[in-house]
């Protein structure tokens, strides 16, 4: 991609300057050219080549000293071989480009970094265009009078223009300055820089004269001087328009302009042509002259380097290590001047008249041509550039390159080329890569910092613009001039679609900033603000523009991209402002009040005026002409024109990209932006950075604006869009990473904390004292008896009941959560069980949170038989499997569940297992409690016990549990659980119902049974039995294959006959096999499924989706295999 840059800036300026002397020689006899020149005496040549010879030295010295101004100090020979070779090479280059580079080659060596030498030759630029476009001034004064002079900037106006500008400037350094800027403002402004000013400026006119002499030397010899004053007039008019840097040497733009100004003072065609022609001979000449010059200094040098310059050559890279600070510092004073004035200037664009022609001029693009020259220079010499870009996004941008050169050549090829395409589209994408490398390199420079004063700079800028622009509509009847020609609310950038897209992105930037500083003095400024630029998008009467405002702010509301509160307030003073408007606008006449009033209606039936709908079916009508590779850049416009029609461009960009660049085209020029969006809603983490929200905000807005009109080269995005890019690749800049000193906070919902499978384990999860992890328990169904234990057992956990009940909806108790997650802002909600999974999923995102906070669903049974529970359940059960793509991952605590719930629909991004954990210092053999709790019951100790563990439900079967037991009536059966104690049992059972002391009732068994029939995920009562040492018996239902494993017995579901007979075999065991099944039961559950694994597994499955460093994996060696 470098190697494609060098050669299109080595090529481009040589094609301009040949295409504009063709043109000319087209229209002048070549021959009567060569004729006038031999008219010319040698001795006039020789003098023009010696004012040549003297001006390179004057050029050299300035450069030399405009070096010791920036703090740099090379030997005079050193400049003077430097701009030399600048000058050598712009003869081949851009002209700027080939300025900067040749002398970069020289002063590489001294620590004069790219940028550093980049700004120097920028600002000696400045300081000559100041210099030459004032002799310029007082020539066209001269020549064409005060009225013909004036008359170019009709349509400026220059004083609206300067009061915005500087308006911007203060109310930008004033908004947020930094101490730096401080510093830098007060540096620039010292004695010491503004004699260096002085001094380079009276050394730059003593070279412009010199410059202005030779052609002056030049007409006496051919007309005399009899208008020597007009001479020099004219002569300063052209040596200016041949000083722009957008030629080869000037060549074609100084023959073009001589042939033109010389005209009207008598001059023929040829005659001017001549004079032209001679003088850039001469420069050629001279420059060609000092060439070997340079080499011959450079050899010498190299043959005199004695042992001193070799040990400093030896010592270079020591040498530059004292540079680096310096140049840091310089390069970013530089970036800060450059990002700060672009982000200013880019919203004034000016309409200049020239030789009959109105030419539009952005004030920012030669900031933005020079630092796209800084970032190609650096970027080839890898100085401190070792990853400017991510390798896709300068693919990107190199696909994208190839497109537009590609329809470019096709349009040309079928019809003919047009000057929009060219300059506009082709030679405006390397424009537009500038306003990109801005951003970059001031970001890259700055940090996030940099980016926050970028968007700062930018929203002030837009409000300046808004403000002046009011005052110049209201004074525009007073003064009899006002902002333009227009009646239409467009700023200063001469369109008012534009104007409003500008003023949309810059709401975008506010968006992003204001939620960043939440200090209480400036949140009315950024009301203030808001409130002005909704103001100004109203005033454009944009219906893109509202469109897109609506829609970029919902989305920022809705995801919590902007404060709520400075969003509000900004409202207010909107209506204050619309309110006032319309108050003035219907006392005051239109003539002195001639401030557009928004009409609804008639904002609605303009919708689908002819001139649009007829571009997009012209368009559609090309693409379906050219579907692949498209009819060329320019080729509608160049139809229209062709047809007798005024200039129409596509009033939409994707049906301009689809008919000129055709459906590859598109799809290479789309890829990046949907690539981006697909990023930030993969890790909607990333939306929550600072350039995460500008980046989506941004792209978001061009998407939808660019739907009805053409603006894909939108100057301010392409801005922020570099701006972005460095941000994004460093974590160092992201705001809010998740820092490893604070804890992560989970909020857990639950439907209720009665007893029970899922209400237990989550007790026992947050029980643990884990400081990586800060829990919060949100309880839907108030008064469970299990949230004083946790109360108990871990203080540091906060439990909120919200006072649901059950079957009944409850939408205070929804907005309860909505706020308790606004106010504790947890990184992650975990789910439990249907009703919390889909209260915590409503909540969520409508508290705004939902690109922050991750979502985690939690279930906790298999396949449940749903005709057996209310339709309220069903209807849960069905919402959560149509709505499972929403959270972020869906924990089952069984393989059975996860198989169940895929069956039903469910369809998660992420699904993953986490069986649950045991506290084994809690249940585990007790033969004291054992004792005890057989004394109490009344039963033997030599009588074989198996217990059961579940509240009275359908899927549980205790039906088929006491119909199997009355078949054995030896084994005495413990039934513990809700509503046991209302069971009809037989002789043989024991009902205890609910009890909170299970760790101590456990023990009394000998065996433990789950009898589900269906819907048991992970039985928490078979394994916390088996943790007690009690042998498993279980149906097969769920994961309880995978607890029991081969330390007990599996039979079928819903089976008496089966279950009969396990319970006959378990009271026929010998005690030593008995025992044997019980010590492996316990540590089984010991081994596999203890509370702290299931905590780290837990851990796991967040990281894996958060990548949180307070979550990172653990090493777990334990298996479930056996």
């Amino acid at each position: 991609m470098v190697y494609f840059f060098k050669k299109i800036g080595k090529i481009a300026p040589f094609l301009l300057s040949f295409s504009i002397i063709a043109y000319l020689f087209l229209q002048i006899d070549l021959s009567s050219i060569i004729n006038q020149m031999k008219l010319i005496p040698l001795y006039v040549f020789f003098i023009v080549f010696f004012i040549n010879i003297l001006t390179v030295f004057i050029v050299s010295f300035r450069f030399w000293r405009i070096l010791t101004h920036f703090g740099f100090f090379p030997t005079w020979i050193k400049a003077f071989r430097a701009s030399v070779l600048g000058l050598v090479s712009s003869l081949f280059l851009f002209s700027l480009l080939g300025t900067i580079l040749g002398r970069q080659v020289i002063l590489q060596r001294e620590g004069v970094s790219v940028p550093a030498l980049a700004a120097i030759t920028t600002y000696e630029r400045i300081l000559l265009a100041a210099v030459g476009g004032f002799l310029c001034f007082i020539g066209a004064l001269v020549i064409y009078g005060r009225v013909e002079t004036i008359h170019v900037f009709d349509q400026v106006p220059i004083s609206f223009i300067g009061v915005a500008i500087l308006t911007s400037f203060f109310f930008g350094y004033s908004f947020s300055r930094s101490r730096y800027e401080k510093k830098l403002l007060k540096s620039l402004f010292s004695f010491k820089v503004i004699i260096g000013i002085a001094e380079t400026i009276s050394i730059t006119f003593v070279s412009q004269i010199l410059s202005i002499l030779a052609f002056v030397i030049l007409m006496v010899s051919i007309k005399g001087s009899e208008h020597l004053f007009q001479f020099f007039a004219a002569a300063a008019i052209v040596s200016f328009v041949a000083s722009i840097p957008i030629s080869v040497n000037g060549w074609g733009v100084r023959e073009v302009a001589a042939v033109y100004v010389f005209g009207t003072l008598g001059l023929s065609p040829p005659e001017s042509a001549a004079i032209a022609v001679l003088v850039g001979l001469c420069s050629m000449l001279v420059v060609a002259f000092f060439a070997p010059v340079i080499a011959v200094l450079q050899r010498n040098r190299s043959t005199s380097v004695g042992v001193e310059d070799k040990e400093l050559n030896k010592n270079y890279d020591i040498t530059l290590k004292k540079f680096d600070q310096e140049i840091t510092k310089t390069e970013r004073g530089i970036y800060l001047i450059l990002g700060l004035s672009l982000s200013i200037l880019l919203f004034f664009q000016l309409k200049i008249s020239f030789f009959d022609n109105v030419i539009t001029v952005n004030m920012a693009d030669p900031i933005a041509v020079i630092s796209f020259i800084i970032f190609i220079l650096s970027w080839i010499s890898n100085a401190q550039f070792k990853r400017p870009l991510p390798f896709i996004v300068s693919l990107w941008f190199f696909a994208v390159t190839i497109v537009l050169i590609t329809s470019y050549l096709l349009g040309l090829e079928r019809f003919g080329g047009t000057s929009w395409a060219l300059y506009n589209r082709l030679l405006g994408w390397p424009v537009l890569l500038g306003y990109f490398a801005c951003g970059m390199l001031f970001v890259r420079a700055w940090g996030n910092n940099g980016l926050r004063r970028l968007c700062e700079a930018v929203v002030v800028t837009a409000v300046s613009i808004v403000v002046i622009t009011l005052i110049g509509k209201v004074l525009e009847p007073l003064l009899g001039t006002g902002l333009s020609n227009s009646t239409n609310f467009n700023g200063f950038s001469g369109n008012r679609n534009t104007f409003s897209l500008q003023l949309v992105l810059s709401i975008c930037c506010l968006f992003v900033v204001s939620s960043l500083k939440r200090r209480a003095y400036n949140e009315w400024v950024w009301s203030v603000c808001l409130g002005i630029l909704l103001f100004g998008v109203f005033q454009t009467i944009s219906k893109a523009g509202m469109v897109v405002l609506i829609g970029v702010s919902v989305l920022s509301i809705f995801l919590n991209l902007v404060d709520r509160r400075i969003f509000l307030y900004g409202l207010i003073v909107l209506s204050i402002l619309l309110f006032l408007n319309w108050g003035v606008a219907s006392v005051v006449p239109p003539a002195i009040y001639p401030m557009p009033q928004i009409n609804v209606i008639n904002v609605v039936n303009q919708f689908g005026n002819g001139e649009r709908i007829y571009s997009l079916l012209g368009g559609l009508a090309l693409w379906q002409e050219y579907p692949l590779w498209g009819a060329g850049l320019g080729a509608f416009i160049g139809q229209e024109v062709a047809a007798g029609n005024a200039p129409l461009v596509i009033h939409s960009t994707i049906v301009w990209l689809l008919a000129e660049c055709g459906s590859i085209g598109t799809i290479i020029i789309l890829t990046m932006p949907i690539y981006g969006l697909y990023k930030v809603i993969k890790l909607p983490s990333v939306i929550q950075t600072l350039a995460g929200k500008l980046l989506f905000l941004s792209v978001l807005s061009l998407a939808i604006f660019g739907l009805v009109h053409e603006i894909a080269y939108h100057r301010l995005f392409w801005f922020l869009f570099g701006a972005t890019i460095p941000a994004l690749m460093s974590r160092r800049w992201i705001a809010d990473a998740p820092s490893t000193d604070v804890p992560i906070k989970v909020m857990h919902v639950i439907t209720s904390l009665n007893r029970g499978g899922a209400e237990t384990m989550l007790t026992e999860l947050v029980a643990t004292r884990d400081p990586g992890v800060s829990p919060t328990v949100v309880c839907l169904i108030s008064g469970g008896v299990l949230v004083q234990t946790i109360r108990a057992r871990n203080q540091l956990v906060p439990v909120h009941e919200l006072g649901f009940k059950y079957s009944v909806p409850n939408p205070y108790g929804i907005w309860r959560l909505v706020k308790l997650i606004r106010a504790e802002r947890p990184d992650i909600i975990q789910g439990w069980m249907y009703h919390g999974d889909l209260i915590a999923l409503i909540a969520l995102y409508l508290s705004g949170r939902r690109s922050v906070t991750k979502l985690f669903w939690g279930i906790r049974c298999s396949d449940m038989n749903l005709t057996m529970y209310s339709w309220q359940l069903r209807l849960t059960v069905l919402l959560c499997a149509f709505l499972s793509n929403l959270p972020d991952s869906v924990i089952a605590n069984s393989d059975a569940g996860r198989r169940a719930h895929l069956r039903l629909g469910y369809n998660p991004e992420h699904f993953n297992i986490v069986h649950n954990g045991i506290n084994t210092d809690r249940f585990k053999p007790n033969p004291n409690a054992r004792r005890i709790m057989r004394a109490a019951l009344g039963i033997r100790e030599n009588e074989r016990v198996i217990c059961h563990v579940a509240r009275v439900d359908p899927m549980k079967d205790h039906a088929g549990l006491l119909a199997s037991i009355s078949d054995v009536p030896d084994l005495r059966l413990i039934l513990i659980g809700t509503g046991t104690q209302n069971l009809e049992l037989p002789k043989n059972a024991i009902a205890l119902g609910a009890r909170q002391d299970i760790e101590s009732v456990l023990p009394v068994g000998d065996g433990i049974i789950s009898s589900s029939a269906y819907g048991e995920g992970f039985s928490n009562a078979l394994a916390e039995g088996m943790a007690c040492g009690l042998m498993p018996i279980a149906t097969n239902v769920g994961d309880s294959q995978t607890i029991v494993g081969d330390v007990g017995w599996i039979i079928p579901p819903s089976n008496s006959s089966a279950m009969t007979a396990a319970f006959q075999r378990f009271l026929d065991l010998p005690e030593d096999e008995l025992r044997d099944y019980c010590e492996k039961a316990s540590a089984r559950i010991n081994q596999v499924f203890t509370l702290p694994v299931s905590s780290a597994a837990f851990k796991q499955t967040y990281w894996s989706v958060t990548k949180h460093p307070k979550l990172k994996p653990l090493d777990l060696t334990t298996s479930l295999e056996g």
